[in-house]
């Protein structure tokens, strides 16, 4: 794998991990990196950049959430098949768009919350139920915490110590079924009206919420390195909603 491609400015006020996680994501999406192909190790990328090992182990971790890269134990970081990844296509495969009748099927159904039942794994999901069945029987018809399952808690508190940092135990952990509850519950225990700052462009749904609630809000444009920071300090609301990672549907990282 060519190193030299990277281009890194430390007098940029954006943090150089971003930068690396950048170039590297651009140069899978240009075809310049292929699927499978090894990346260099966090120790020769950081001597070959004079950068710190844990400025390239950020890079790397951000490319992992986001299925750019996988690691494989003992053996380092790969390349993903991005054709699988949800909105991402390589731009080194231009296509033609393809004139379709207004009658023709579509082929792909982009419905929320639906089940591609052509390639869903029926036999792999029917092993697993019926395990969980064997094994679990009882504690599946027990009614359930009403901050969702223990273990998954626990198992996402330890992602986010791994992946992030985050310091938190399952107790502090809410599962949901969809950002609008979690939404719903969190402006429930704000102490009254006083208004939000929403990421511009932004699902709908959550303006719609806010405005049936009665609280107040104002968009913040999303730029190409994040929300615009000038209208957060100059404003009077002091709750921001934001997307961390890939922001939808812009692709933007914070």
């Amino acid at each position: 794998m060519e190193m030299l491609m990277f281009h890194i400015n430390k007098r940029e006020g954006q943090p150089i991990y971003i930068q690396l996680y950048e170039n590297i994501k651009q140069s899978i999406m240009n075809g310049r990196m292929h699927e499978g192909e090894k990346l260099p190790s966090k120790r020769q990328l950081s001597q070959y950049l004079s950068v710190s090992q844990t400025t390239v182990e950020n890079a790397y971790a951000q490319l992992v959430d986001e299925g750019y890269i996988y690691s494989q134990p003992k053996s380092g970081f790969f390349v993903s098949d991005i054709e699988t990844l949800p909105f991402t296509k390589k731009t080194s495969r231009p296509t033609l768009p393809t004139y379709q009748s207004p009658t023709t099927e579509q082929a792909y159904a982009f419905n929320l919350g639906m089940i591609d039942q052509a390639h869903f794994p029926f036999e792999q999901f029917r092993k697993y139920a019926k395990e969980a069945f064997e094994e679990l029987q009882f504690y599946l018809v027990e009614p359930g915490h009403k901050q969702g399952d223990y273990t998954l808690r626990a198992q996402i508190s330890r992602y986010l110590f791994h992946s992030r940092g985050v310091q938190s135990t399952p107790e502090q952990v809410i599962v949901a079924s969809s950002t609008e509850q979690l939404l719903s519950i969190i402006t429930d225990l704000l102490p009254g009206p006083k208004g939000m700052m929403l990421e511009d462009p932004i699902y709908p749904q959550v303006h719609q919420l806010l405005t049936r609630k009665h609280i107040p809000y104002q968009f913040v444009p999303v730029e190409n390195d994040g929300i615009a920071m000038n209208t957060i300090e100059n404003a009077s609301h002091h709750i921001v909603y934001i997307t961390p990672s890939h922001q939808f549907p812009t692709g933007v990282t914070m």
